[in-house]
């Protein structure tokens, strides 16, 4: 199933934020936001279905993945995350055994398309064995930037697949934009105002970063914005 879709300072901030947003988003919300498949990745008679979330770097792939831990049924004990690219040849069984306790718990395998092959085949052999390997507590949630990185074994996998959209081709882009600094505002406590041209900057800007590029930008902005309206001589981004 495809569906297209700082110091602790301002990362350990933005990971704090990201973490209550993914505590209060409800199911609906994330129909809302073009991902359909997700119904399906929170029933419970597809709890045995790894899932794999396809987007750029920035899209909030990890997001979107503690979303599906909170609102999954069964529900989880906890969320785990690892790198896969960081595991020892031949340890990933271990790793996963050692950290998940045995618990029922959510595993998400970050970035796996940038892991070796090995580790890659490793892992579909894991996820195609979990019942005899007796990991069926396990909820798999794997992001990877495209599908091109990925081996043969993992991309032909059983994934509930789910495809996140770059914020230069989101059809929300505008309402993206005037969130991240709205929400900057209300943290500092301040007023704020996009003026036309600052808005059209940044509405015509590609976004490389994604929406992880969007907080930055707007935090930075509206933490050096001298007055309540910022226009595009304020707009903290890199040239």
């Amino acid at each position: 199933l495809s569906v297209p879709l700082a110091n602790w300072r301002g990362d350990t901030v933005a990971a704090i934020n990201l973490t209550v947003q993914a505590s209060r988003m409800s199911i609906d919300d994330l129909v809302a936001n073009g991902l359909p498949a997700l119904r399906q990745a929170v029933d419970p008679r597809n709890a045995h279905r790894p899932i794999l979330l396809i987007g750029e770097p920035g899209t909030r792939r990890g997001l979107l993945a503690r979303s599906v831990h909170n609102l999954a049924e069964p529900a989880r004990d906890a969320f785990v995350p690892f790198a896969l690219r960081s595991q020892a040849s031949g340890e990933l069984e271990n790793a996963v055994m050692t950290r998940t306790a045995s618990r029922r718990v959510t595993a998400y395998l970050e970035e796996v398309d940038r892991a070796e092959a090995t580790l890659q085949d490793e892992l579909a052999h894991l996820l195609g064995a979990s019942g005899a390997l007796a990991l069926e507590p396990l909820r798999w949630i794997a992001a990877a930037s495209s599908s091109r990185g990925l081996s043969r074994s993992l991309r032909d996998l059983a994934w509930l697949r789910v495809e996140l959209p770059p914020l230069r081709a989101r059809a929300d882009k505008s309402s993206q934009i005037d969130a991240a600094f709205r929400s900057c505002a209300e943290r500092q406590g301040r007023e704020l105002l996009l003026e036309p041209e600052a808005r059209a900057l940044l509405t015509e800007y590609a976004w490389p970063g994604n929406l992880r590029e969007l907080d930055r930008v707007a935090e930075a902005t509206c933490a050096a914005a001298a007055g309540p309206r910022i226009g595009p001589e304020d707009l903290q981004i890199a040239s």
